[in-house]
């Protein structure tokens, strides 16, 4: 599990001085270990570390591999404890991608004729994804007044406008891109009446 193989052991000596160059850069250099200080005087005083600041040293080595392991990562939607936090297929996050959408942690989100959309992908009882729900927030002092399928709520100085689709009625393929950015596009002059 990758939570195994990103496992650091700090080793804390606090001294009370030297906390940037002994107890973290020199240790960490020395040792080949990951070092934690809680820093000298000396570090807050000209070093400009405020109260509520600590220190990390990774020797250059750890760094570099950890580097790569969450470059790794990202491409993937795994974390650094090793959980799935994305189970959404890579060709899905490419064709969201081409429609100019970028992913969130359970959604996708992105600008539609100067809108932001966000796209959530809706899974029924067995884990597929069938429908999607369109969410439009518009910002303004006036409520919208919305035909169904959209419906609306008021969020402070927001207007949200959201609606439930099945994604086959839409005639979109979501692991193709197959006529996205058009529905949507579609989607948002009808959810603001236009």
């Amino acid at each position: 599990m990758l939570a195994t193989k990103l496992r650091f052991y700090f080793c804390a000596e606090p001294k009370g001085e030297m906390g940037v160059c002994g107890e973290a850069t020199a240790a960490a250099y020395e040792q080949k270990k990951p070092k934690l200080t809680f820093l000298c005087n000396g570090a807050r005083l000209m070093g400009g570390f405020r109260p509520n600041e600590i220190l990390v040293a990774i020797p250059t080595q750890e760094f570099n591999a950890l580097s790569g392991r969450i470059e790794n990562l990202l491409k993937t939607g795994g974390s650094l404890c090793g959980c799935q936090v994305s189970d959404i297929p890579k060709e899905m996050v490419i064709a969201f991608s081409e429609a100019g959408f970028e992913k969130g942690a359970d959604y996708f989100f992105g600008k539609v004729d100067s809108h932001q959309v966000r796209i959530y992908l809706n899974k029924d009882e067995t884990g597929r994804i069938r429908q999607i729900t369109f969410y439009l927030p518009v910002k303004g002092a006036e409520e919208i007044k919305v035909e169904p399928p959209f419906q609306s709520r008021r969020r402070g100085n927001w207007t949200d406008i959201y609606a439930v689709f099945d994604i086959e009625e839409l005639g979109i393929n979501l692991y193709t891109g197959k006529n996205m950015e058009q529905v949507f596009r579609t989607l948002v002059r009808k959810a603001i009446g236009r």
